[in-house]
């Protein structure tokens, strides 16, 4: 029996039981680049020019220099929305909430988590935490903040109990994840797309 499928303002195809759905048509079907600037952002202000980002994706990470910064809503700081151009991923839109992203460390294993549900970021005792790096996707139970150093806040020098398991607090910076349509994930993966369907790059 045919079916047939009308199109509300997406694209789909239906191919082998595989369904790949992106927002418009023409738009690439790949994760966002998780965006962490180096360092501990003041109140997260946007960074001076040519300040350094810590760029994560799905294959590893690599340091990039920002180039150019849009303030769409012109309020000084790191948001959804803004325009974030960097050296060798372009120029891309903020597309969700910006998060804390925290570093942590235990013996040799150096882990960048991001919280998933609500967070308070004074306290995040009993929060969920997911992986950045070095595998991406993977919640961990946040049971115990330990104020090690004795500022009275949640910083670096702190430690904390992830899954039973005391680690390091190094660094506490923010996440701005967005979409770089000139990057080399975008293209690769899109790119493999292509390939599957037996399109034309």
């Amino acid at each position: 029996m045919r079916s047939s499928r009308k199109q509300f303002g997406s694209a789909a195809v239906l191919l082998g039981g595989l369904l790949i759905i992106s927002g418009h048509a023409g738009a690439n079907p790949v994760s966002p680049l998780h965006c962490l600037p180096l360092g501990t952002p003041e109140g997260w202000e946007v960074p001076a020019q040519w300040s350094q980002w810590q760029v994560i994706d799905m294959e590893g990470q690599a340091t990039q220099s920002q180039t150019g910064y849009n303030d769409a809503d012109q309020n000084g700081l790191v948001s959804q929305g803004d325009e974030l151009s960097l050296t060798g991923v372009g120029s891309g839109t903020i597309v969700e909430p910006v998060k804390p992203a925290y570093e942590i460390t235990r013996d040799a294993l150096d882990w960048i988590l991001i919280p998933t549900g609500p967070y308070s970021g004074d306290n995040p005792q009993d929060e969920t935490w997911e992986t950045l790096y070095p595998t991406m996707g993977e919640e961990h139970a946040m049971s115990t903040w330990e104020d090690a150093n004795h500022s009275g806040i949640f910083d670096p020098g702190d430690t904390v109990i992830l899954d039973g398991e005391a680690w390091d607090v190094s660094r506490i910076t923010l996440d701005a994840a967005g979409y770089f349509p000139g990057s080399a994930t975008a293209e690769s993966t899109w790119g493999q797309i292509k390939a599957f369907l037996g399109l034309r790059r």
